[in-house]
Parts: C-alpha cells; structure tokens; sequence
C-alpha cells in the first residue's frame, strides 16, 4: 500500500506516514500538510 507524508497541525516538524487512505475527504479534515503519495 502506498503511504502518504503528512504533516500533523499540533506537530509541524514532526513527519507523519500514513496510508493513502487515511488522507482522503475525511483525512484531510484530521490531517493537514503536504500529501505526498
């Protein structure tokens, strides 16, 4: 599965992987950053 590198709001320098599900419609509203798949 591919991972995506988020940035968490709380957390600005820390880095994030996450599956690419976990930024979608609903990701995005608990995750925000650079999405990079």
């Amino acid at each position: 599965m591919h991972y995506a590198r988020v940035r968490s709001s709380k957390e600005e320098q820390t880095d994030i992987y996450l599956p690419f599900w976990a930024v979608t419609s609903e990701g995005r509203e608990n995750w925000r950053g650079e999405r990079k798949f």
